[in-house]
């Protein structure tokens, strides 16, 4: 139980170092640049050299901000980041710390991100950071909703609220029983999901709450060095987050799309992770693809189109189960 909670642990600050890498090479292609490209070869050493320059960098805070909030916040938020994960089960025999409450746990944990981009904001001293972190209580708590819904979506059509329960009934079939494919159904689901992972973690077209062009960075404009350092490192830790739940929920989690394929935990390890490079890859490049919409077109795409087709799919999921167990 706790093996699979370290190992993800550990796997937040390599996705770090590998997706800021990464996510600035295909920056780069999108935008017909060269991206990182001069220290080391190819630029692969950049990450490790931001790493150094960030130690280097001294802590420092206005005079007029909260010192022991402003200092907690990225503590809190990463320490939310790493709670959540430790929610996915990595294989059969690796399983999530708090998989016998399920996915409550999961979005219980998670909630919590909410009072630390607030109290990062508030305590800065900064009003640009106070609006970013406005904006961001504003975004996280539209997109909330619909996320859920897509969650308890997925919960209603696998009966189960254990996320280890859910992976197993998509394993018993190869890739026809992952559940895209078994119930075409939880596709709209699955998106609106994709769509709602992505203002849970910031991420453009849903980064109001860090629009450099508008409030320089937003919530974390005054943070600098390590402190700085852990509020990229939850992002990432987010977007891996969603990736894994997603490839849990919709894509058979750990199991190979292939029936007969060894079950041992390297073949479980290796199914999991490719899907779940694949999600975060399209997560990145969402950010490059699609512009940053203005805040008033972001709350009215969420309260008015996402939230009902949430609740309309729902109902067409419970129906759907419902003619499932009675024939």
């Amino acid at each position: 139980m706790w093996l699979s909670a370290l190992f993800l642990a550990f796997c937040v600050p390599l996705t770090a170092l590998i997706g800021s890498y990464v996510e600035r090479k295909i920056a780069g292609f999108v935008q017909d640049r060269l991206g990182p490209n001069t220290t080391g070869k190819y630029g692969l050493l950049q990450a490790f050299a931001d790493i150094i320059k960030l130690l280097q960098k001294e802590d420092i805070a206005l005079s007029n901000a909260h010192w022991w909030w402003f200092r907690t916040a990225p503590i809190l938020i990463l320490i939310t980041v790493l709670g959540a994960m430790s929610l996915i089960p990595i294989g059969a025999s690796w399983h999530g710390v708090g998989s016998d409450l399920g996915l409550y746990y999961g979005l219980g944990i998670l909630s919590l991100e909410v009072t630390g981009l607030m109290m990062a904001g508030w305590a800065s001293g900064n009003n640009f950071s106070l609006i970013g972190a406005m904006r961001g209580l504003g975004l996280l708590v539209s997109y909330e909703l619909p996320f859920v819904l897509s969650l308890l979506g997925a919960v209603l059509w696998y009966g189960h609220v254990n996320l280890e329960d859910i992976v197993l009934a998509q394993s018993r079939g190869g890739l026809w029983s992952w559940g895209l494919f078994a119930m075409p159904a939880l596709l709209p689901v699955c998106g609106i999901f994709f769509i709602s992972s992505l203002a849970e973690a910031n991420r453009a077209p849903f980064d109001l709450a860090e629009a450099e062009s508008e409030i320089i960075s937003g919530f974390h404009t005054e943070y600098t060095g390590t402190r700085w350092a852990l509020v990229m490192l939850s992002e990432y830790g987010l977007m891996l987050f969603t990736s894994l739940l997603g490839v849990c929920l919709f894509w058979g989690g750990w199991s190979s799309p292939v029936e007969a394929w060894p079950e041992t935990n390297f073949w479980a390890v290796f199914w999991l992770f490719l899907k779940t490079l694949l999600w975060f890859l399209t997560q990145i490049i969402m950010r490059w693809v699609f512009p940053r919409l203005r805040l008033d077109q972001l709350m009215r795409f969420s309260w008015l189109i996402l939230l009902p087709t949430a609740l309309v799919w729902l109902l067409v999921l419970a129906f759907l189960r419902y003619y499932h167990l009675a024939f």
